[in-house]
């Protein structure tokens, strides 16, 4: 049995990889931002998922990386495989200063602080006119050698996203993983047990902060053109809003919401001006009768068969 689900999930894989590329070319740009979104979205999810905090800040860390791999290119001349990893080190550190403050903080006061955090970012890129191009943006950023297909961009999105979920499968069921629960459950419970719950919180914020970097270098690289709105409110929202639909603090709830959020409204571009308000319409349906997310939708039909009312 084990055997057959592994040759099932390895042929879903294979499918999840190849079909596309037989997709009509704004299918797969289309598909390549919604690996965008997802990557952001698990970002979003290690520390709304796992720690607990409301996180609505994490543009910041998205700007940042986009940012800081652009001009490491442009300005510095660095290969674009080098000024990708520089900007995942800016944005960790970058996680790691801003995490000391912010986590002294919980729930609706660090949720203020980190919107505060990326609102500074914004205004400090739109300013500094000479080094980020102020409200222009910067332009022509350089893509990475022999990937200039959108079917190569696929491929490359598909494979950092599949290794992001496997980094967090196995911080999920490592001793990190159990110490995140225990704080998201209960955090003066965590600590009477001798969580360091500080350290771990901490650590998620600096993970998550080197994925959304991640997400915001391969933006970049990928549009060749980036401008304040990346640390804009609306991406902080968006990739709460994927982790909520899809189901927070699972592996695949963040995948499953990240690809929701850009693939429906596209389908509904038929329905012209009501798009948007099928699309609200369709997130209140799920939270109001999946509050778990989508990844909860088999127990909620087998629940409902039962007529066994579904548990937050």
């Amino acid at each position: 049995m084990l055997k057959n689900r592994r040759i099932l999930l390895l042929g879903l894989l294979v499918a999840m990889v190849v079909l596309p590329l037989f997709f009509p070319l704004y299918q797969v740009h289309v598909l390549v931002l919604s690996l965008i979104n997802i990557m952001f979205a698990l970002s979003v999810d290690l520390v709304l998922g796992r720690v607990g905090q409301p996180n609505f800040g994490q543009a910041a860390f998205l700007g940042i990386g986009a940012y800081a791999s652009a001009l490491f290119s442009l300005r510095l001349h660095w290969p674009v495989p080098l000024s990708f990893l520089g900007a995942i080190v800016v944005s960790m550190v970058a996680g790691f200063l801003i995490g000391k403050i912010a986590l002294r903080m919980r729930f609706f006061y660090f949720c203020i602080v980190t919107i505060s955090v990326a609102q500074v970012f914004m205004l400090t890129s739109t300013n500094a006119v000479g080094l980020t191009g102020g409200p222009m943006g910067l332009t022509n950023i350089p893509r990475p050698t022999g990937v200039s297909s959108l079917k190569a961009w696929w491929l490359l999105g598909f494979v950092l996203t599949a290794a992001m979920l496997l980094l967090v499968r196995r911080l999920d069921n490592s001793k990190v993983g159990r110490a995140w629960v225990s704080m998201r459950e209960s955090e003066k419970l965590a600590l009477a047990v001798g969580v360091n719950t500080v350290g771990y919180a901490l650590l998620a914020y600096v993970i998550g902060a080197g994925f959304a970097g991640i997400a915001g270098s391969f933006y970049a690289h990928y549009v060749a053109f980036i401008d304040p709105s990346m640390f804009d409110f609306s991406w902080s929202s968006m990739a709460v809003v994927a982790t909520v639909i899809g189901g927070k603090g699972t592996v695949w709830g963040p995948l499953i919401g990240g690809a929701m959020i850009t693939i429906i409204p596209e389908f509904l571009r038929v329905a012209s001006a009501w798009r948007l308000p099928i699309f609200g319409l369709l997130l209140i349906v799920i939270v109001v009768f999946m509050p778990n997310g989508l990844i909860s939708l088999p127990r909620v039909w087998h629940n409902w068969r039962s007529g066994i009312k579904e548990q937050v």
